[in-house]
């Protein structure tokens, strides 16, 4: 065991040698006084594990490098200011020839770290910071390439990257993530457990998240019951992540709000979708979810829990996702009984293009009907059109009520036109439960004959309840288009590398090039400014030329993405 003698004397080994000219320090031991590390030293070589002790402060100055050795750790019980700038950025990686991920452990924030300070507008003050900081390689001991222990660190524009773990593993912790890269994790990208919200919100924002083995988000057990304070997920990129998809929160949240989010290409198994929430209050606007692939739940799986609560979900738009077992868009559930305070509302949705397995739907909806004016679900002004499935919208209960004047369903002003389905409703309320109420809808046509032929109710089997479907809209119904639908913090940290995207002419008239100057795999997407795709295409060009003859005149959003890379620009048709 050290003495405190021991620990007095000897606080921390330093060593100072040159090779090939250049200057290296080894560091080891404890950090007992205020220390800086600056450009005349670097790289910093973690020989050993190195702790800065609780009341003084590590501040790591614009440029410099620090390096571990294998399985070596930097722990911040004191203070951390790392900031660099977007020229000279701070690194932190292996020491190794081939830097590979899991090269060394971790950076470790303890509970006794000094937490970072925010003025009431978000603003830091102070505190344990990371800004303009690459993390790369780490992970070794299986938490996270960052470990955050019971405190609350703030890391701005970073890049975290090639760990063996989770990218930044937080245990009953608070911290603030926000316009950083975290990506190419054998983990998540970001991990919550055991998270004390008691006082503060949990917001994520203005991330790119990309590529992540387990996933791209996951926030978990609590240790307290329902959260009581909200959770913001907003403007991020998520792409290419894989297992449990993009975004996981496992557990009862008071209050969540998913908004302005961009979903593309993420991959889920088992029981989560893309976008997996369980709790009350839930929010989810102005999302795009475009191209993920989902094994049963959907691409976006809410799960209200056994309270009160209303949740909305509006503006976004899921495009082209597919899933291999059975549903493919949104699958959502109220466990309501026996409360009866529940309530969830769809508006303004773009839900097209999406392709299920066979038996499978498009949208999947479970819960008790509910003795109110409203219903459990109410679905309005969205645009449900070319899906593929065997039902758009199946209604299933969680229990026999036996009470028609209860509500289970309210569909009213949306498009629903989907000739590659069997149905678009599939009722599958038994009788004497509530009856469905789908009124002024446009099915493309006003046919009864068609409309009844793709609605299954108590017509198509006698122990099933009634769809009523008079009125009938004679024309499609125009959905809000408020929402941009484009998040605005886009961030990769890649792209100083990637040749600028050109395009021209701009304005266009009969055709547009793009040129990106590489020749990756590349997905380019035209969208129109409702955020319906106009054009999609993979090329390994560097060069495409689209025709445009056929678009209308306006304003479109052209985005490429290659690998992690995504970039979205302007172009705007003439006629």
């Amino acid at each position: 065991m050290k003495t405190k003698l021991a620990l007095s004397i000897i606080l921390l080994s330093v060593f100072f040698i040159y090779e090939e000219g250049m200057a290296q320090t080894n560091v080891s031991g404890f950090i007992s006084a205020n220390t800086t590390w600056n450009l005349a030293g670097s790289p910093y070589i973690l020989v050993g594990n190195t702790l800065v002790s609780h009341g003084y402060i590590l501040t790591v100055e614009p440029g410099v490098i620090v390096k571990f050795n294998t399985d070596k750790a930097l722990q911040i019980d004191g203070e951390l200011i790392a900031i660099g700038t977007s020229a000279n950025r701070i690194t932190f990686t292996s020491n190794q020839p081939s830097p590979a991920a899991g090269d060394w452990a971790k950076i470790h924030f303890p509970d006794t770290c000094v937490d970072a300070v925010f003025d009431t507008v978000g603003n830091y003050l102070s505190g344990s910071i990371m800004k303009y900081c690459d993390v790369l390689y780490g992970g070794g001991l299986g938490f996270g390439e960052i470990q955050v222990e019971g405190s609350s660190p703030y890391f701005t524009h970073c890049n975290i990257s090639n760990s063996s773990a989770d990218g930044i593993h937080c245990n009953g912790s608070t911290c603030l993530v926000d316009s950083s890269s975290l990506k190419f994790c054998a983990g998540y990208g970001l991990s919550f457990d055991y998270y004390f919200l008691q006082s503060n919100s949990l917001l994520v924002q203005d991330d790119s998240i990309l590529n992540n083995s387990s996933g791209g988000i996951y926030s978990g057990n609590n240790g307290l019951g329902a959260v009581l304070y909200p959770y913001e997920i907003k403007r991020n990129v998520f792409i290419s992540n894989s297992q449990d998809g993009a975004l996981f929160i496992d557990y009862d949240v008071w209050e969540a709000t998913v908004s302005e989010n961009y979903f593309f290409n993420n991959t889920s198994q088992g029981s989560s979708g893309i976008v997996t929430i369980a709790g009350r209050n839930l929010t989810v606007t102005c999302n795009r979810f475009i191209n993920n692939q989902v094994a049963n739940h959907g691409t976006l799986y809410l799960e209200n829990s056994n309270d009160f609560g209303i949740s909305y979900i509006d503006n976004n738009v899921f495009d082209g996702n597919i899933s291999n077992a059975a549903v493919s868009a949104l699958f959502l559930v109220c466990n309501n009984y026996p409360s009866p305070q529940q309530t969830i509302y769809l508006t303004n949705n773009v839900i097209e293009n999406n392709v299920s397995a066979s038996g499978g739907s498009t949208c999947y909806f479970r819960g008790y009907p509910i003795p109110n004016n409203e219903g459990l679900f109410n679905l309005a002004h969205n645009n449900i059109v070319n899906n593929q499935a065997a039902t758009t919208l199946q209604l299933n209960t969680g229990a026999s009520q036996n009470n028609n004047t209860n509500r289970y369903a309210v569909l009213k002003n949306n498009n629903l036109i989907n000739p590659a389905v069997q149905y678009e409703i599939e009722n599958n309320l038994p009788y004497g439960d509530a009856n469905i109420y789908a009124d002024s809808n446009y099915w493309g046509g006003t046919i009864t004959q068609h409309i009844d032929s793709v609605i299954y109710d108590y017509f198509d089997f006698a122990n099933q309840t009634v769809v009523y479907y008079n009125p009938i809209l004679t024309s499609p119904i125009i959905l809000d288009s408020s929402c941009s639908l484009i998040p605005m913090g886009i961030m990769d940290f890649n792209k100083p590398t990637y040749p600028a995207i050109s395009l021209y002419p701009n304005p266009a008239t009969d055709y547009l090039t793009i040129k990106t100057g590489s020749n990756k795999k590349q997905v380019i997407t035209i969208t129109d400014i409702t955020s319906k795709i106009i054009y999609t295409a993979t090329t390994p060009s560097d060069k495409t030329i689209i025709n445009t003859k056929d678009f209308s005149q306006g304003v479109y959003a052209v985005q490429v993405q290659a690998d992690d890379f995504i970039e979205t620009k302007k172009v705007i048709v003439v006629r």
